[in-house]
């Protein structure tokens, strides 16, 4: 709508003038010429519009997925050094169930050595003539404390201490101590 104001508008000034008919019909011809020859160039420049549109959609697509490439990288680096730590934990892990298990065979060891003394000094006593029955000497049992021993001999822990020649509060199930 807006070409044929523009057309009449031209026109008005060309009629008032006394253009002749002739001319006025060649003026107007050349102005639908320009007039076609803008809507072509108006077609064009849209459809370079629209190819920027499409140019600029796929530069966003790129750059998008550029981006979740490298959050993806960087997601798969943080998690390859997550599982990189929970080896060396479990490696770690390993390491100490190692020990402990060594530690516990030396310790079964040792009791078993102990439980052995304990035996060879019975032995002594028995050869010696010692009777450990006679309410002289008292055999530690499971759940036994040095305290619990004085209170149901009737002695104190620093008696039996130096009947027993003891450094510590340590006694061992199976040990025969001396009671004052």
């Amino acid at each position: 709508m807006t070409r044929w104001w523009f057309l009449l508008i031209t026109m008005i000034p060309l009629v008032l003038q006394g253009v002749p008919y002739q001319d006025t019909k060649e003026q107007l011809s050349i102005m639908r010429n320009d007039l076609r020859n803008l809507e072509v160039g108006f077609q064009q420049l849209k459809q370079h519009v629209s190819n920027q549109d499409v140019t600029l959609e796929s530069v966003q697509n790129e750059v998008t997925a550029s981006t979740k490439a490298q959050k993806s990288q960087t997601l798969d680096s943080a998690l390859n050094d997550l599982l990189k730590e929970i080896r060396e934990i479990k490696t770690h892990a390993n390491k100490l169930a190692d020990e402990i298990e060594t530690n516990r065979k030396k310790n079964l060891q040792l009791e078993t050595d102990f439980s052995t003394l304990q035996n060879a000094l019975n032995s002594v006593m028995d050869a010696l003539g010692i009777d450990s029955s006679s309410g002289k000497f008292y055999t530690v049992k499971p759940g036994d404390s040095l305290g619990g021993i004085a209170y149901k001999n009737k002695t104190t822990i620093p008696a039996l201490k130096k009947a027993n020649r003891l450094k510590g509060d340590k006694i061992f199930v199976g040990q025969k101590l001396k009671l004052p």
